[in-house]
């Protein structure tokens, strides 16, 4: 059985976690990233951390499964970023030089993508008309169960969640 609950801080190691394992093509990153939470870093944890009543996580019988995250309004989101979160990562993340950019490991292409001033190389499956913003991630089922699906965002598949 799957329960959708608040986020509550102790959830945030599970959505660096789901962010990575559903962070190619709705698979597995981790053999892309040197630093794990860097996915979780752009798309889950400002979203739980800097607007907390619109995070959910979805509970199954081994623990967090997956989450829906969101901002009611994407410019006022966008300048909460900019002000709030990509200062520190900008810091932790710096970008490294243009004329290198053939050479960037997918840490500093992913890290510059959302993160560099001015530089909002954002999917486009993620821009939308919309004025809000909305990211939803689940772990891929290992149980063959059948159950509620959460759509990504970064393929449009979806993720059966266990029951």
């Amino acid at each position: 059985m799957t329960n959708f609950r608040p986020f509550q801080s102790a959830d945030l190691d599970a959505l660096y976690a789901i962010s990575l394992a559903t962070g190619f093509e709705g698979g597995d990153a981790s053999h892309l990233y040197y630093a794990p939470r860097l996915m979780g870093l752009i798309y889950s944890a400002p979203y739980a951390l800097l607007e907390p009543e619109l995070a959910l996580v979805v509970e199954d019988r081994e623990g967090v499964a997956g989450f829906v995250v969101g901002a009611v309004d994407t410019l006022a989101w966008e300048r909460k970023l900019e002000r709030d979160w990509w200062p520190s990562l900008r810091r932790q993340y710096p970008a490294p030089a243009e004329d290198q950019m053939a050479l960037w490991t997918p840490d500093q292409r992913r890290a510059c993508c959302r993160a560099c001033s001015g530089k909002a190389l954002e999917p486009s499956c993620c821009r939308t008309g919309s004025r809000s913003q909305r990211r939803m991630a689940a772990k891929p089922s290992t149980s063959g169960s059948t159950g509620p699906t959460l759509a990504g965002c970064s393929s449009g598949k979806s993720w059966v969640l266990p029951n």
